[in-house]
């Protein structure tokens, strides 16, 4: 799987695959019941599988609401089909009749641009995602929807090695959606697109300019935690403290703030920096010391006291560990992976006891501790 593009990025959620057009042409007025129960049964038969009875029910809809938003939402989802089937010339067929019959359904023709680009960005297609963008921007350059366009297109442009397009489509985005609910979520998103493409430098930059302009989103503690994990990878310690002790000044939302500590302390324990791993953790946990997102905090706690050569110290952090988070639904690799950190640093006894606790509450742990 392409774990790095927007199918599987973005928690904003039900942005994608069907939720998020699924009857968007009849956002103000009621769905037909017929039309209704025809596109429940099209996603029944995709989700099991029987892309033909799908694309039989889509194409129902289509002969029986002609040149409605209905039909044009049908026939976008016929493209979409036939584009995770790898039917890639059919696709392109029935591409052309969406933007030769339906190019003056302004909302279903724009919202559909959206997952029919990403699906070609998931089969790694980036040069087709950006021909069929381009296209639909000419035709609505400045429309709502063709924000999203224009977020998968600069994924694919990264891809492809054409930072200077993408630079200049992030402008376009920063120009024209500000005010959007959704702006600070999908430029989160290319900002991690320029990074896995390699132009990390110009994710940093981004990091910079959404917390210069949105400082108070709630995705801004998310947001500069990636920078300060981005500048401790590049090396660039310059304002890196001063980030931290930010971050430590707005510890809300407490499930991104203590994601962004577990992130940073593990930057420090890649640099061998037990100290700054150690300190970080403690501070968050004196915040948060029972919410269950501090549990990979208390995790690389015990790694870094083991670091330190402080047996007792990690041994209670291990304790409080599994005392704590005993029911959280990852406490089985957390601990496995605590074991492991324990054991690199000779603490053997120690690492037993994790261990013990792992085969105490699932047995399916014995797999683990014998692979």
């Amino acid at each position: 799987m392409n774990q790095g593009h927007f199918l599987t990025g973005l928690g904003v959620g039900v942005l994608f695959l069907t939720g998020f057009w699924a009857f968007g042409a009849s956002e103000k007025s009621p769905v037909p019941p017929e039309i209704g129960a025809l596109f429940q049964s099209a996603q029944q038969w995709q989700k099991a599988g029987q892309l033909e009875q799908a694309q039989a029910d889509y194409q129902r809809i289509i002969e029986s609401f002609p040149n409605t938003p209905f039909a044009a939402d049908a026939q976008a989802k016929k493209v979409c089909l036939l584009i995770e089937s790898g039917q890639e010339e059919l696709a392109e067929g029935q591409l052309e009749i969406l933007f030769s019959l339906y190019a003056a359904q302004t909302e279903p023709l724009t919202r559909s641009i959206y997952p029919i680009l990403n699906r070609y960005v998931y089969r790694k297609d980036y040069e087709r995602a950006v021909q069929i963008g381009r296209r639909a921007l000419q035709l609505y350059p400045e429309h709502g929807n063709s924000f999203s366009t224009r977020a998968v297109m600069t994924e694919a442009l990264l891809r492809l090695n054409r930072p200077q397009e993408a630079d200049a489509l992030v402008e376009e985005m920063f120009a024209l959606y500000r005010g959007r609910e959704d702006f600070v979520p999908f430029l989160h998103q290319v900002k991690s697109a320029y990074w896995k493409a390699g132009y990390r430098e110009q994710s940093q930059g981004l990091c910079r300019r959404l917390l210069a302009e949105c400082p108070n989103h709630p995705l801004a503690t998310r947001i500069l935690g990636d920078w300060i994990c981005g500048a401790m990878i590049l090396g660039q310690d310059d304002g890196v403290d001063e980030a931290i002790e930010t971050l430590m000044a707005r510890p809300e939302p407490a499930e991104d703030f203590l994601a962004a500590i577990a992130r940073i302390q593990e930057r420090y324990l890649a640099r061998n920096d037990y100290t700054g791993a150690l300190a970080l953790g403690s501070r968050a946990v004196r915040l948060y010391a029972e919410h269950p997102a501090a549990i990979r905090v208390y995790r690389y706690l015990a790694e870094a006291s083991a670091g330190l050569g402080d047996r007792q110290q990690a041994s209670e952090w291990a304790d409080g560990l599994r005392g704590r988070f005993g029911s959280h639904p990852e406490i089985v690799p957390v601990l496995l992976e605590t074991g492991q950190a324990l054991r690199r640093y000779g603490l053997w006894t120690q690492a037993a006891e994790v261990y013990q606790e792992v085969l105490t509450k699932n047995a399916a742990g014995k797999d683990h501790l014998c692979a």
